[in-house]
């Protein structure tokens, strides 16, 4: 009896032994898969995290960015609209020096836009000469103190002429416009872009 039990003492102890192997293997085997899947999921656990810190940060950085943009728009426009305003009032400004004949010699200024004129036309061309009221005395004595005053055939007085002078041949075919207001408009077209750089550069 006891050599009975003995045995089948031994065989369930050798069971055991080895149903205790076989579960310890097992259960290495589980608490390592189990550990590959709790790093793996750590891994993309901090991945994921690094992903969201980087969408957050590009997110953050392209509104900085449309801001940044923004405001140096806004600011353009400002200064622009600032650059605008000093250039109309610098125009303003020199249309009211030509009509109160302010800042300048006015006989010199008839002088010149009518030598230009009649050199434009041709010398030895007879012509006429239209000018504003207030200046045609002044156009008269020049037309008597100038050398080209002889192809001058005649001075006409026009409300629609505030400055300068318009001379035009006698047969009307050729007519220089050299009026304060047409030399301002050269002016702004063809200078602006210069005074602007003058007044605003640096």
């Amino acid at each position: 009896m006891n050599f009975v039990s003995t045995g089948i003492d031994k065989v369930i102890s050798a069971v055991l032994e080895k149903a205790k192997k076989e579960a310890k293997k097992i259960i290495e085997r589980a608490e390592e898969e189990a550990k590959k899947i709790i790093e793996e999921a750590e891994r993309r656990r901090s991945e994921r995290i690094k992903e969201e810190k980087e969408r957050v940060i590009k997110e953050y950085r392209a509104e900085a960015s449309r801001k940044i943009a923004e405001a140096r728009r806004e600011s353009y426009l400002k200064i622009t609209s600032e650059k605008v305003k000093i250039l109309d009032e610098l125009m303003r400004e020199v249309e009211s020096c030509l009509r109160e004949r302010r800042g300048f010699n006015v006989e010199n200024s008839l002088r010149n836009l009518i030598l230009e004129s009649i050199k434009e036309v041709g010398e030895g061309t007879g012509v006429r000469i239209y000018v504003s009221k207030r200046d045609l005395e002044v156009v008269e004595r020049l037309r008597s103190n100038l050398e080209v005053g002889k192809f001058i055939a005649e001075v006409i007085p026009r409300d629609d002429i505030d400055g300068g002078v318009v001379v035009e041949t006698l047969d009307g075919k050729v007519k220089i416009v050299n009026t304060y207001d047409a030399r301002l408009k050269q002016v702004r077209s063809k200078l602006l872009p210069h005074i602007a750089k003058l007044l605003f550069q640096g």
